[in-house]
């Protein structure tokens, strides 16, 4: 079959590890030092700022940013700041006063550009909706007003002449145009309807109806969003999963529904009418909607996030069980409305905090990830070389979801904008820690809790310490070496068992099981004497249980509780004919932290050249591509990895390709084998090789 190809080929030096993607930070800025946390009995260390599903709490337009939070006298609190390095200023709106530990019950921010108003909706869950605009101006010109509560009008629960009930996740949503519109959810999880509301420009809103029903052939169900947006040409794209009880391993499926009239009428990713706002609506029953069959109880998180580039392709971030571990996943939409699906090869937890997505000016996509990191993949891999980009951050914002705000510097680069609220992974004399709360002089590990003792490694020790089993059982770990491997004793007051546990590369095994009538709200001393490959377990100074295994020759210790346990820790101490560790518990803390701050990075910067110093040469390194008769053709000056993405002229993928250990000299890559039909493609080629331990990277496009 003959067929014509044209390809471009430009090459770029690059001897960073990670290509022409690069992420830079810029510095960071403090909304607030007082920012409201909290601490619930059932899931620990919560926080009712920097959620996934606001939309938004951080909004960058017209030279000035704007944040939205709750204070710690449990107001909503405004701040603003100029931009690029301008003071923040804040005020809390004191009318009102937020009083319910729940952390569904977000504030979510709007701007509407026509008439310059800030729009907040606040403190929901399944009750009517909280509402309050801001006089007309304050966002077009800013430095017009002095920045105060006055500037706000009262709550009010009615839109559009209608008291609105039942309310949860509002979220604004504005057009390029400067459209805005509204759409909450009314009813509870797994019997609820989306409703949606199109702003009039003149302080009042026009409702556009339902457009999403929880009712279907089978029952009731939920639409939670991975997001709503407006792509450059005004069409709102939304995508969501489904639910039908509030459990959320009953998350399943992508589903994708897009408007072009602002939420009046909605489309299939075909394109057919599949709702028309308070007459029609999208139900489970509407099969055409799903992009992607994802079954019940696989790690799919609700809410996770989306995003639109440039070119109107939709990105959605999610993370679900692949081959037995929760791994971040990327699916996106190409410019012809065909969907994609990728594994990022980023490992994360079931129910870790939700990462955020971004896209630069060149439409190459960017991961957020909780506590904070951010990963990256090029457009011009497919969106197929995904990695981390950037660590410095990590684990300095452990208890929040990164929120996110775009603004394009130039046709290459972007400023993030990354909304957090501050949380720390140690406490004192622990490390690693979730869900664990010290003071006063007890160790308290919530449901879903972890910590390791911040020491040294032991081979032989003894740990004591008093324990009290409040709610079903108690994990104490040792030889701890990290989060996936350590031994295990469970105390479990529910089924009288001592129940010792081998965690390894993540996997647990239970070798063995002893009886004892183990009773909540009871105190017991309790001592394990590690030696060699043998373990012993007393309670009260009596021998309980022992093991020997050889798994972990050493380790630190540490405690750890599932979803429906939790107990009290006092008096600890590891001692081998000494102290070698102890912790009274005088002091008090807590994971969250009342600082918001907003992280600024640059993406697409200039990729910084390293270069190698001693005995090694300098490891960038070019190739030189060419096409002959159909073939793609590279010298490699040593052993790589080839890897490669041809596009068609509109941009969609055709096909990956890669190959290992490829030998040096002269490289041929037989297009005939991917392109079947005539046309005009762009073909991307990525070199990889290794150096004395380090990757350089050259490419080609």
């Amino acid at each position: 079959m003959k067929f014509a190809t044209v390809f471009t080929i430009i090459c770029l030096y690059l001897c960073s590890a990670y290509g022409e993607l690069s992420v830079e930070k810029k510095g960071e800025s403090i909304i607030t030092e007082n920012a409201l946390e909290w601490t619930d009995s059932r899931y620990g260390n919560l926080y009712m700022n920097s959620l996934s599903f606001q939309q938004d709490a951080l909004i960058t337009y017209n030279g000035y940013q704007y944040a939205a939070f709750y204070s710690a006298n449990r107001y909503v609190a405004v701040a603003r700041r100029e931009l690029p390095s301008g003071t923040w200023e804040s005020f809390e709106l004191t009318d009102y006063k937020q009083n319910t530990n729940d952390n569904h019950n977000t504030i979510s921010m709007g701007i509407s550009p026509s008439d310059g108003r800030i729009h907040l909706s606040f403190d929901h869950h399944t009750v009517p909706i909280n509402y309050r605009i801001s006089r007309e101006g304050i966002a077009t010109n800013p430095q017009s007003f002095e920045w105060n509560q006055a500037l706000f009008n009262n709550v009010t629960n009615r839109l559009d002449g209608e008291t609105v009930r039942d309310v949860t996740y509002p979220r604004f949503i504005t057009a390029p145009d400067s459209t805005l519109v509204l759409i909450v959810r009314t009813g509870t999880s797994g019997s609820s309807d989306n409703r949606i509301w199109k702003y009039n420009n003149d302080g009042t809103w026009k409702n556009l109806g339902q457009f999403i029903e929880g009712n279907y052939s089978a029952g009731t169900c939920t639409a939670y969003f991975h997001g709503l947006r407006f792509d450059n040409n005004n069409r709102l794209h939304a995508a969501w999963c489904w639910r039908e009880t509030g459990s959320g391993g009953m998350n399943h499926d992508l589903m994708y529904a897009y408007s072009d009239d602002y939420g009046k009428k909605w489309h299939d990713n075909n394109g057919n009418i599949v709702a028309e706002s308070g007459r029609q609506y999208i139900s489970q029953n509407t099969a055409s909607c799903k992009i992607w069959t994802i079954p019940t109880n696989t790690g799919l998180i609700n809410q996770e996030s989306m995003t639109i580039d440039s070119r109107g392709r939709v990105h959605v971030l999610s993370r679900e069980d692949v081959s037995g571990k929760n791994m971040q996943l990327h699916y996106f939409r190409d410019t012809l409305g065909e969907w994609h699906r990728g594994n990022t090869g980023i490992q994360t937890k079931i129910w870790d905090n939700r990462s955020g997505i971004a896209c630069d000016a060149e439409d190459n996509v960017y991961a957020v990830m909780p506590h904070i990191s951010i990963a990256g993949a090029s457009l011009n891999s497919g969106y197929s070389d995904w990695r981390i980009l950037d660590k410095q951050d990590e684990n300095r914002f452990y208890y929040s979801e990164p929120l996110v705000s775009v603004k394009d510097i130039d046709e290459k680069r972007s400023s993030l904008y990354v909304f957090a609220q501050e949380g720390l992974s140690e406490i004192k004399n622990w490390r690693n820690v979730s869900n664990v709360l010290i003071g006063p002089e007890v160790m308290g590990v919530e449901r879903n809790g972890y910590c390791e003792s911040n020491s040294d490694k032991w081979t032989d020790f003894n740990l004591k310490f008093d324990l009290k089993i409040m709610e079903t059982a108690a994990g104490v770990c040792f030889r701890v070496k990290d989060s996936d491997n350590f031994y295990m004793w469970q105390f479990n007051a529910d089924s009288d068992l001592l129940r010792f546990h081998i965690r390894n590369r993540g996997e647990w095994s239970v070798p063995k099981e002893a009886n004892y009538n183990l009773q909540t709200g009871t105190t017991y001393e309790v001592e394990i004497e590690v030696s060699q490959s043998n373990y012993k377990c007393l309670i009260n100074g009596q021998e309980i249980d022992s093991c020997s295994d050889n798994s972990f020759n050493d380790g630190v210790v540490g405690f750890r509780s599932g979803l429906h346990e939790s107990f009290i820790v006092d008096n600890l101490s590891v001692s081998d004919n000494q102290i070698l560790f102890s912790d009274s518990f005088d002091y008090s803390a807590s994971l969250t932290s009342p600082v918001i701050r907003c992280l600024e990075y640059e993406l697409n910067a200039e990729p910084v050249f390293v270069k190698k110093t001693g005995q090694h040469k300098r490891t960038d390194f070019a190739v030189k591509a060419r096409i002959e008769k159909n073939r793609l053709v590279c010298n490699l000056e040593r052993t790589s990895d080839v890897s490669g993405s041809i596009f068609d002229i509109n941009g969609k993928l055709v096909k990956n390709i890669e190959n290992k250990n490829v030998s040096s000299g002269r490289y041929s890559m037989d297009l005939n084998e991917y392109l079947t039909v005539s046309g005009i493609y762009l073909v991307f080629i990525r070199v990889n090789g290794v150096i004395s331990g380090r990757t350089a990277v050259s490419a080609c496009r």
